[in-house]
Parts: C-alpha cells; structure tokens; sequence
C-alpha cells in the first residue's frame, strides 16, 4: 500500500518578474518601444489557463520571456516571446494579453516578464500545500520478516494535520505492535517518532487495524513493526515577484 499524493488540483509554479533587463534573442519581434528601462508596473489580474494546460499536455517545464505594451487602462496592447522555451511561446502569449495592470502614468508603456512552470515536487514544511500519508501495512519481525499484512480494502490511514507538516513532521513512523489470536490490535507503542501529536493520531488509527498471517503458525504475540511514513508531495505553491 503506497502514499500517493492525492490533490483536487495541480497548480504550476508561476512566476512573474517585472524589470529584468533586455534578452538577446531571435525570436518574435518586441514591441516597437524600447524595453532597454521596463516600466515598473503592478500586474493585478493574472491568468496561466493556457500556458499551464500547454505545459501539462506536453509534459514539460519551462518559461518564457515576454515584452508588454501596456495602455491607459492597464491593459496589454500587444505580447511577444523574447526567450525560454518555444513550445510555450503561444499560449504564455495568449495569457498574456488577458494580464491587467494598474493605469500607468505615463502610456503607452513597455514592460518585460517572464512565467515559469514546474511539476509538483518535495517542498519545505513551512511552504507546502498538501502531504501525504502511507505505509505498506506489513508487520515485520526482529528479523525484517513479513509476518502479518493488514486485511482489507483500505486501512484507516491517520491524518497530516497542517501545523505537523509545516512544523517540518517528515518521515517514518516506527510501531510496536502485538495481535491477538484473530489478527487484531493488541497492544501498540511508539518505537520512532515524528511528534507526540501525530504518534497519538497514528495509534489511535493503528487500532481499528485487522491484519492476516502470512504463516498460521506464524508467532502474533512477539514485538511486530509497523512503518508509517509522512511526506510533503505539493507544489511549492503559486508565486509572484516583482523586481525593483
């Protein structure tokens, strides 16, 4: 039985940076200002439909430079790709003109900026979204032998309360753990720790378990260990940066 990292959605990791200087490229033509000092602006609607749906269909990470031409109302006039990656050229574009600034000052004005994307990974505690909990539901012996799996369809995991995770709760859980003649909970201890509060979340699930002998002469009544393991599986979340 695996931990799976089980999320409604699967947001990208998008970055948008303002100000950068000016790439050297061959790709599609930049708006007519110069772009050598990018305005400044504060983006204040950001839409990533079409860039992240591209980036999932093809499977791939990458980002994408853009120069921006910004009228009175905030609105993008025109988008072109400067840099990064090609296959997301278009759609990185197609978002883009749907971006709203706040009014500039002084308009028409160039901007310059860049979205990435990444694939859900391992976060720190404190910046993730999400985590998970699994185990392979064996029992093993002193000796690393299976000697019980549990019994059913799906076992009552404990829960990975928010404030364990981000309070950097990560790893494996060690049980004690004795049945009775029919494959029940008997008597359970912690063997190895991640917090008092999670070990008494994990206990508390442990005995609803019923597990099955892999041998009918197999010994139920010894010290029998069980692994519980945590994990953060999200994405590091959705950002936004704008340069100085």
């Amino acid at each position: 039985m695996k931990s799976h990292c089980l999320l409604l959605s699967l947001p990208l990791i998008f970055v948008a940076t303002f100000g950068f200087p000016q790439s050297q490229s061959e790709f599609p033509p930049q708006p007519e200002n110069s772009i050598d000092q990018p305005a400044r602006l504060e983006l204040i609607k950001l839409t990533n439909d079409a860039f992240e749906a591209e980036a999932w269909k093809q499977n791939i990470e990458g980002k994408v430079s853009l120069a921006l031409t910004v009228d009175a109302s905030g609105q993008v006039l025109e988008a072109a790709a400067i840099g990064g990656t090609p296959e997301l050229f278009r759609a990185a574009v197609d978002d883009a003109r749907h971006w709203q600034f706040e009014p500039p000052d002084d308009a028409p004005v160039v901007t310059t900026a860049e979205v990435s994307n990444g694939r859900p990974k391992e976060c720190p505690g404190t910046i993730s979204t999400s985590g998970a909990v699994g185990s392979s539901g064996q029992l093993r012996d002193k000796d690393g032998q299976s000697v019980a799996v549990w019994e059913g369809n799906e076992p009552g995991l404990p829960p990975y309360p928010a404030a364990d995770r981000k309070a950097g709760a990560l790893g494996t859980m060690i049980f004690s753990i004795t049945l009775d003649y029919d494959g029940k909970v008997k008597d359970i201890s912690v063997v190895k720790s991640l917090s008092p509060h999670l070990d008494e979340l994990a206990v508390q699930a442990l005995r609803a378990w019923r597990f099955k002998p892999l041998d009918q002469n197999a010994d139920l009544d010894q010290d029998l260990r069980l692994e519980i393991t945590t994990k953060q599986c999200a994405v590091c979340g959705t950002k936004f940066i704008q340069l100085q």
